[in-house]
């Protein structure tokens, strides 16, 4: 899935993000309403240099305090 540009994956069970960081050139991911809980599944979507857009919307990890803050130190 190197080429992969766009993913959209709302609406699952997913609770990990470690298989997406293999996406080298994904620039859009929608992974809205599903189990994502930590903030450290974050880390696994550094590798990707050109993702602009990340919508975690409906996922537990976007209730903890500073999530927001925390995507964007991590994933400038």
């Amino acid at each position: 899935m190197h080429a992969l540009e766009v993913l959209s994956l709302s609406v699952n069970s997913i609770s990990t993000l470690k298989d997406i960081g293999s996406c080298f050139n994904l620039k859009e991911l929608y992974i809205r309403r599903n189990s994502v809980e930590s903030l450290q599944e974050i880390n696994h979507l550094t590798p990707l240099k050109q993702l602009r857009i990340i919508w975690l919307a409906e996922n537990p990890v976007a209730l903890i305090d500073g999530y927001r803050q925390y995507i964007i130190r991590t994933l400038p």
